[in-house]
């Protein structure tokens, strides 16, 4: 069988516009699609034609291609699991960060409090003290500071023993916390059986009034001592407000507090003693202002 090759497209297409050039068509031979290169020799009534098969020119194309899908297929799913490995190391860095901020807060709030009776440590108190002396001083307002001492508390802890002695403070401690209600006021342990209660943007009357409702509120909790003279438990206080002044310091208003605490003790206890000062006095004692 033969076939003519003049009726291929070469010869009906191509050559009637042009000498040369390149196509892509089917071969009438054998119906494969192949890029052809042609040309017409100038002497005898010759083309010349090569042709090579369109699937075997794109073969190596399309090999590198396929091979350079799974290989950006493979980098694909490295990046995207080191993605996600990474995205969970970041999401456990955060919760890490979030607990340790937490045991920060709760180890910051142990730091600073009193851990039987709950109330702020002594710890506590003196930068709180600082600070609102501070805010005070450039205010020019009045700053009270009421020191307490459980009265004759250390018969009670020989008589009852140390355990009952710590429920004791408790009980007095949850009474002191009540009467100083105000947000910004602190009340704290200050050491043993004293207490303290800051009172910032307070004048003297107010300190008084809360310092007797605290003694007024323990010796109405009637707890049982009976190495009291009173035969129940009761506070004594020392009540100092000032204004402060280049001329004076935190440190003398708990020293003046201090004395007035004395002056309440000498003065049989379950009393109250309290002034204004603009610097501490030398006198060793002072007229009752309380009860």
């Amino acid at each position: 069988m033969t076939t003519n090759i003049s009726k291929g497209d070469i010869f009906s297409r191509y050559l009637p516009h042009s000498d040369s050039g390149t196509a892509i068509i089917k071969s009438v031979v054998d119906g494969v699609e192949r890029i052809y290169a042609y040309r017409r020799l100038s002497g005898p009534p010759i083309v010349a034609a090569a042709g090579i098969s369109y699937q075997q020119v794109f073969a190596p194309w399309w090999s590198y291609v396929f091979h350079s899908m799974i290989v950006m297929g493979v980098i694909i799913l490295a990046m995207a699991l080191l993605g996600g490995l990474l995205y969970r190391q970041i999401q456990q860095l955060l919760v890490a960060e979030s607990e340790l901020n937490a045991a920060q807060d709760k180890l910051e709030i142990i730091a600073m409090t009193d851990s039987l009776t709950s109330l702020a440590n002594r710890r506590s108190f003196d930068v709180a003290l600082k600070k609102e002396w501070g805010r005070a001083l450039r205010n020019q307002s009045s700053l009270a500071v009421i020191l307490l001492d459980i009265d004759w508390f250390k018969q009670y802890n020989d008589h009852y023993g140390h355990l009952p002695g710590d429920d004791c403070l408790v009980e007095v401690a949850a009474l002191i916390a009540q009467s100083a209600s105000r947000p910004f006021d602190i009340a704290a342990r200050y050491g043993g059986e004293e207490f303290v209660i800051l009172l910032p943007e307070t004048e003297l009357a107010g300190a008084i009034v809360v310092a007797e409702k605290v003694r007024r509120s323990i010796e109405q909790a009637q707890i049982q001592h009976s190495t009291s003279a009173l035969g129940i438990i009761t506070i004594s206080a020392g009540v100092v407000a000032v204004c402060p002044t280049d001329k004076n310091s935190h440190r003398d208003s708990m020293a003046e507090a201090d004395r007035l605490l004395y002056c309440a003790k000498i003065n049989g206890r379950n009393c109250i003693e309290a002034a204004s000062y603009q610097r501490v006095p030398s006198v060793v004692c002072c007229e009752s202002n309380g009860e």
